[in-house]
């Protein structure tokens, strides 16, 4: 009896301290939002807005996890989704850190990395951008990277696209890359300040060099190499010509 007495007390001794070290991590278990449509459930380890994080958590420091964001408005750290969209206006996803997402990305403003599996849609990303298939771009300060397509308003940096690179919107006059534009096959874009590099590439103005099959400005002041080349500020005789054109004065 006095045998199994002391292992009893330990036993209740030992869930008794586990239980008190446990409840302060999960504390703060669930939080639904009263007022969002879309619960804001998660899990923290942690304090309730820092630790590792399995959930909706709208503002949140170090390693989160969930399936679908909705309206979160800041990340730091590591944010990995199946799918991150925010319809909501008055929500604006900031990530500082890294933004992981399996299907979509939707980042209205990224200062570090976004990698969507299959299109990442970014305000301004101060970073890299990377897309499976493709992204778009309000403004990209750094390196973009696609599978397939690229959409941008502006770079100011590298963009890189296997297959396409245009504007976000063709209707705008002032979408630019200030830095270095690569695709597959074509490159359409306004305004170009540096190097472009594609199969078809075509500029409203061209300040720097244009290397393709077809090379295409409206307005050049730098060197176009390729099969054939028009340069339309050019006088006519010298508008269009094979191999290579040029135009340096202002």
């Amino acid at each position: 009896m006095f045998d199994i007495i002391p292992i009893a007390m330990l036993k209740a001794l030992y869930n008794f301290v586990l239980l008190a070290c446990l409840c302060p991590l999960f504390s703060y278990g669930l939080y639904p939002s009263p007022v969002d449509t879309v619960p804001q459930l998660h899990l923290s380890v942690g304090s309730k807005k820092a630790g590792i994080c399995f959930g909706n958590a709208p503002l949140y420091s170090g390693l989160r996890f969930n399936v679908v964001n909705s309206e979160v408005r800041r990340t730091n750290g590591l944010d990995v989704s199946v799918y991150n969209h925010d319809d909501k206006s008055d929500t604006e996803h900031t990530s500082n850190g890294i933004s992981l997402a399996v299907i979509y990305n939707m980042v209205v403003i990224s200062n570090g990395i976004s990698i969507g599996g299959i299109l990442n849609l970014i305000g301004t990303e101060n970073g890299i951008a990377i897309g499976g298939i493709a992204n778009i771009l309000d403004k990209q300060n750094g390196i973009s990277l696609s599978g397939m397509f690229t959409r941008v308003d502006t770079v100011n940096g590298l963009a890189i696209s296997l297959c396409a690179l245009t504007s976000m919107d063709f209707k705008k006059h002032n979408n630019r890359v200030n830095g270095v534009a690569i695709a597959g096959w074509l490159l359409n874009l306004s305004q170009v300040n540096g190097i472009a590099l594609a199969a078809m590439n075509k500029s409203e103005v061209l300040r720097g060099v244009s290397i393709g099959v077809y090379n295409k400005s409206e307005k050049l002041r730098g060197i176009q190499v390729g099969l054939f080349n028009i340069a339309e500020n050019n006088p006519r005789l010298f508008r269009r010509l094979p191999f290579f054109n040029m135009h340096l004065r202002k």
